[in-house]
C-alpha cells in the first residue's frame, strides 16, 4: 500500500504524525496464511520498552478490523492517535501521531525546558514555535521502530531484504529538545514539513 487509508476510524492524519513502513523486497501475497496469523505476528513480535507497546495491539473488537487481505488495530486514548496495518503480504504500515504535538501538557513542559535551555536565544518567540519534539521520545520512537522490524525478520515474517521507510509529516517549525537534566545549547528546527529515511 503506497498511500494511507482514504477514511481512518481516528484523526491522526489531522495532526503531525510519524509513517512507518516495513515491506519485503518480493512481495508474495498471502506468505501469511490467514488473517488471524496476522494479529498474531503482532502479538507475538509488538515491543514493550516503555508504558505503551509498538505497535500497540487493542485488546477491544471495536478498535480492530480488517479486509480481505489485511488487518488493523487503532486507538484514541489521552491525545493519542494511532493507527497500522498488517497485510497477508507481510508489508506493515503504521502511523502514530506526533505524542508532543497531541498529547496534553507535554507542550507546556517542553516549551518551559527549552526556554530554559535557550535562554541565549533572545530573539525568538517560544509562543510562535509550532511545536516541540523530545529528544528522548523521539529515541524511544525510533528504537522501537528498529526492534520491531528486527523481531518480525527473526520470526521469519520475512526473509531476504525489508524495505524499511520511516517518515514524520507536519512538523515544519518543530524544535528539537531534551529534558532539564541534560544540557542543551543549541536551536535546532526542522525546516522541511515532512522528514524521512528509507533504508534495507
Amino acid at each position: 500500500m503506497s498511500k494511507a487509508p482514504a477514511r481512518l476510524p481516528v484523526p491522526v492524519l489531522e495532526h503531525p504524525h510519524w509513517r512507518v513502513s516495513i515491506r519485503p523486497e518480493a512481495y508474495i501475497p498471502d506468505v501469511i496464511p490467514s488473517l488471524s496469523k496476522c494479529f498474531e505476528i503482532v502479538e507475538k513480535n509488538r515491543v514493550r520498552f516503555r508504558g505503551w507497546d509498538y505497535p500497540h495491539l487493542s485488546r477491544h473488537e471495536q478498535e480492530r478490523g480488517h479486509g480481505k487481505t489485511w488487518v488493523a488495530s487503532w486507538a484514541n486514548f489521552m491525545g493519542h492517535f494511532e493507527y497500522w496495518r498488517l497485510y497477508q503480504s507481510s508489508q506493515f504500515l503504521h502511523l502514530f501521531s506526533v505524542r508532543e504535538s497531541t498529547e496534553p501538557r507535554w507542550r507546556q513542559k517542553l516549551q518551559a525546558e527549552t526556554e530554559s535551555h535557550l535562554s541565549h536565544y533572545r530573539h525568538v518567540n517560544w509562543n510562535d514555535v509550532p511545536g516541540f519534539f523530545s529528544l528522548t521520545n523521539f529515541t524511544y520512537c525510533v528504537t522501537e521502530i528498529i526492534e520491531f522490524t528486527t523481531r518480525m525478520v527473526q520470526s521469519g515474517t520475512y526473509a531476504g531484504t525489508v524495505n524499511i521507510s520511516i517518515e514524520l509529516n507536519g512538523i515544519q517549525g518543530f524544535v528539537l529538545t531534551t529534558s532539564w537534566e541534560r544540557a542543551w545549547f543549541k536551536y535546532y528546527a526542522a525546516s522541511e514539513d515532512a522528514l524521512g529515511i528509507v533504508g534495507k
